[in-house]
């Protein structure tokens, strides 16, 4: 406990004599802490976006074998309009 109120002692003596006001660097303190909150913001929105373009892109394989088999059918529904005319 002694050490630890040593330790406190140290440290708001180093506070005192930095030249800054405690207020300052509580103001950019908070300010820090606001701009790390902003960047965490930005990264998860776009691990979001990662999660998206990953999921867009596992699926495509599927989505371009889905549209390939259904060109033909769209040739034979046209042809088989065409011949009822």
């Amino acid at each position: 406990m002694e050490d630890e109120f040593a330790a406190y002692m140290d440290a708001s003596a180093l506070l005192d004599g930095c030249g800054i006001s405690r207020e300052r660097l509580s103001r950019e303190k908070a300010k820090a802490y606001q701009d790390i909150a902003d960047i965490n913001g930005e990264i998860r929105a776009v691990r979001k976006e990662i999660s998206l373009c990953q999921a867009i892109r596992e699926r495509t394989p599927r989505m371009e074998k889905d549209i390939a088999s259904s060109i033909p059918k769209e040739r034979e529904v046209t042809k088989e309009h065409g011949k009822r005319r």
